[in-house]
């Protein structure tokens, strides 16, 4: 098949003229020689143009003008029909001494500010009137969002006008990233506000909406607005192990590939220093030399994306289990033995046929 795809990167930002150099190693995977382009996701650098000659591998040198410092996305495109897998084509600059930083709108005294001492590798702000959204994640707030909030993944905590009585509260779709691990008909029923909110209900009551999902759209891609009918201060929820959990699945989706993982600074410069300048080349999980249980995702955009081959399962899927119980029974001497005696039963009724 063709394709085109990133396997290796070296990066450098120069402070001064705040200009970033790129070196990436191209595999071509078509049988012609290809003209591709580099862009900066969310970024108006211009689009760099570069040639990989058949076969293999060609490290190309960028330049680009001023960028802000990483995390960065660089992505690659190539003409049509000559890279048909996406999954190998972005590669996050990142830098673990940057923290993502997320702004939070309540009372001093709010549960919500508990991330702070639990959460250190997110900076948490409070808010304060104006701020530029520049250089922050998300924003979090316990009431109404300010309207310098909205081009921000946001979470909403407000009260609606309706109640909830124990029962009342409808099958929800779990699937959905913040409502991981929760149970909703667990929580005391006093905190729950549910109103009309805006968005796409994900969990809903006889008189109302509890949690809805609004998408707007970004400049590059869709931000989420989560708008929630709960008092995070409620005095029934504390000790409940229900809100740590849905706070934190809130903050990872709001933060997505910003959200900090120890194993997560793909593409970064240290890299080579981590694997001793033998960086891996292919796409996945890799044990870092030296550390017995760390482990880093190499060429992914995601951690989510990390397994972008199949691999084989320890035990088999309902599909595969299918298969071979076909292959045995078509491959089974049963089915000679009982096609056989078939065929003597119907020369048996033949006779019988012309006897009477």
């Amino acid at each position: 098949s063709s394709n085109l795809a990133i396997v290796d990167a070296e990066t450098n930002f120069d402070p001064a003229s705040k200009s970033t150099s790129v070196r990436l190693c191209i595999a071509n995977e078509t049988s012609n020689s290809v003209t591709g382009s580099l862009l900066v996701e969310g970024e108006n650098a211009p689009t760099q143009p570069f040639i990989v000659n058949v076969p293999g591998f060609k490290k190309v040198n960028f330049s680009f003008p001023p960028l802000p410092p990483p995390p960065l996305t660089f992505v690659l495109s190539g003409p049509p029909g000559t890279n048909l897998s996406p999954a190998d084509d972005k590669w996050y600059i990142s830098d673990p001494k940057l923290k993502p930083c997320v702004i939070i709108d309540a009372p001093c005294d709010s549960v919500l500010f508990h991330f702070k001492s639990v959460l250190p590798l997110v900076e948490f702000l409070t808010y304060s009137e104006p701020f530029k959204s520049s250089g922050v994640c998300g924003f979090i707030a316990k009431g109404a969002l300010p309207a310098e909030a909205r081009n921000l993944p946001t979470c909403s905590f407000l009260e609606g006008d309706g109640t909830v009585a124990p029962g009342e509260i409808m099958p929800w779709n779990g699937e959905h990233p913040i409502l991981r691990f929760t149970d909703w008909d667990s929580i005391p029923t006093d905190c729950l506000k549910p109103g009309l909110f805006l968005g796409f209900p994900l969990v809903e009551s006889v008189r109302g909406i509890i949690v809805s999902e609004e998408l707007t759209s970004g400049k590059y891609k869709e931000i989420p607005h989560i708008w929630v009918g709960l008092d995070p201060d409620h005095p029934s929820l504390k000790g409940n192990i229900f809100l740590p959990v849905f706070l934190y699945n809130i903050l990872e989706y709001l933060l997505r590939d910003d959200f900090p993982r120890l194993w997560y600074p793909v593409g970064h410069p240290s890299l080579s220093r981590l694997f001793k300048n033998q960086t891996p080349s292919l796409a996945g999980f890799h044990k870092i030399p030296g550390r017995v249980s760390s482990q880093i995702a190499i060429n992914l955009q995601a951690p989510t994306e990390a397994n972008i081959s199949p691999g084989i399962p320890r035990t088999p899927t309902t599909t595969q289990s299918s298969l071979s119980n076909t292959r045995k029974q078509s491959s089974s001497f049963w089915k000679t033995i009982l096609g056989t005696g078939l065929i003597f039963i119907l020369f048996e009724w033949y006779l019988y046929i012309r006897r009477n």
